[in-house]
């Protein structure tokens, strides 16, 4: 995350956009945004987000998630979008309605936590940074095949997948933490 506050850094702002422009979209999709217009509010977003960096409007604040930034942000677009569109239904009070400030809240959820790590994941296998047999063997584990048949599926050892879990998942955490974080990050083991 400190990699974003450089606005030439391609290759952070690459893998900020891999990691959560799906998880966003889905996001928007479920307050309402219409499929038509995902992309467009996305890159609202995804500028906002950038300028803020940018700018060093952000600041990491450790008492707070950067998911709660990113949320507040997701939440003033998709009310933007819509009472620009007048397209939600309940116009008034959609403030409330968009917050959501509860469990139930899709960027705080274990679904938005999976979108978010499997697209690291799949950014880090592209990059080469992650072995792929490593990331097919916490994929594997993480759908809940046992270990001895993952390391029959891919010819390891069950110590092989151990480390492989282990690897994969430091790598991920690495990957998703923000400065001064330690070693809490926003991957949640399950």
């Amino acid at each position: 995350m400190e990699r974003l506050r450089n606005p030439d850094d391609k290759e952070a702002w690459e893998a900020f956009c891999a990691i959560y422009t799906r998880a966003i979209m889905t996001w928007l999709s479920l307050r309402g945004v219409p499929d038509e217009d995902l992309q467009d509010v996305t890159q609202e977003i995804m500028l906002r987000v950038y300028l803020e960096f940018r700018d060093g409007k952000f600041i990491y604040d450790a008492n707070q998630s950067f998911r709660k930034w990113l949320k507040t942000v997701c939440c003033n677009a998709a009310i933007d979008f819509l009472r620009k569109r007048n397209r939600h239904p309940l116009i008034v009070g959609i403030q409330e309605d968009l917050a959501c400030d509860g469990p139930s809240c899709f960027l705080e959820s274990p679904e938005f936590d999976t979108i978010c790590w499997m697209d690291a994941l799949n950014y880090l296998k592209r990059m080469g940074k992650v072995i792929e047999i490593h990331a097919d063997a916490f994929l594997a584990v993480h759908k809940g095949c046992s270990l001895s048949e993952v390391a029959e599926n891919l010819g390891m050892t069950i110590e092989a997948i151990k480390m492989a879990n282990i690897r994969t998942t430091r790598k991920l955490n690495e990957f998703l933490r923000l400065p001064g974080e330690g070693d809490e990050s926003e991957f949640r083991k399950k």
